[in-house]
Order: C-alpha cells, then structure tokens, then sequence
C-alpha cells in the first residue's frame, strides 16, 4: 500500500535511519496522510529500536491515533511488547488518545494483576477511565477474578485492585455521559 508516495518498508527504513529530520518528516506524514494499516510496521520499528528519539516520536504519533481501526493494532503492541517500559507506554496511549477500549476490559485487568506494579497503574487508569459499555456479566466475572487474587498480590496493587471492585461495576455506557 502506498501513502502519499511512501510505501511500508520505506516508511519503516525511514523510521530507522538514524535521521531525526527523516524521522519527524515521516511521522509527520504518517500523522497527515497514513492510515491505521501501517501502524504493524511502526509498532514493530518501535519494539526493536532503542534510538529514544524514534521511540518518543512513535509513541507520539500512537498517543494521537483517533482512528477506531487502530485498536487492534495497538492492543497486538500491547500484547507483543519486547519489555515492560515499551509495554507500559503501549498501555499509557490508551488512556491518552480517549479511544474505546472497553471490548478488551480483560487484558487490562489481566495487566493489573500480573505486570509490574509500573504497568499495573497504566492499565488500572485506563480501566478508570473507561465510558463505553461493558456487559454486566463479564463485568461480574471479572469482579470475581479480582477478588479472587487478593489473597497473593503486593500491597502496592492491593489498593489498585480494591478501587477495582468499586470501578468495573460502574463502568457506565458513553452515552449516560452525553448532556
């Protein structure tokens, strides 16, 4: 697929030049003429750099995704991430772009209870801030699920996962938000 005159693998090559100039302009290309097909590639340049300049800029552009055609791509970085830094600022962008991520309510809690407490936190607040409908039996489920691991967790997420059992029953759909 093309975008505007780049295709992927160039997009990926610019990506990794080692030019912040080549960087920003793709990006900045990518934020104007992309889509949300290419985000494999960028989110695959992002797991295997360590130029902090690429991983901020890559991060910055996955932050400003508004596209609900994203998700998946975003939740697949989530779920394949290299460490837990990369993994805990996949999971801060969901939080940060205001995007629905109500239907994978799942893996947040599943981050809650087994990341670091630094991944725990990220996955916790975007649980917090969730607006969108989530079934009352899995809502229940997963009330259950929480209960059930308070017995062996840290007393650093202990706090997280109480707040937890309160949050996920009241998660209410957007459009009891609407005025």
């Amino acid at each position: 697929m093309k975008e505007k005159g780049i295709n992927k693998s160039e997009v990926v090559a610019l990506l990794q030049s080692g030019h912040q100039e080549r960087i920003s302009e793709t990006i900045a290309m990518l934020r104007e003429h992309g889509d949300s097909s290419s985000l494999p590639e960028v989110i695959q340049v992002l797991n295997d750099t360590q130029d902090p300049f690429v991983v901020k800029s890559i991060l910055g552009l996955l932050a400003d995704v508004k596209r609900t055609d994203a998700i998946p791509y975003i939740i697949d970085g989530i779920k394949h991430a290299p460490n837990a830094e990369l993994q805990r600022n996949l999971v801060s962008i969901c939080w940060e772009n205001g995007m629905d991520f109500c239907s994978h309510i799942s893996l947040f809690v599943d981050l809650v209870l087994k990341r670091d407490f630094l991944v725990a936190f990220e996955a916790f607040t975007v649980i917090e801030n969730m607006e969108g409908v989530v079934d009352d039996a899995e809502k229940q489920r997963l009330v259950s699920l929480i209960e059930s691991q308070l017995v062996d967790v840290s007393p650093e997420k202990e706090g997280l996962l109480l707040d937890l059992i309160q949050i996920i029953p009241n998660i209410k759909p957007a459009e009891s938000y609407e005025s």
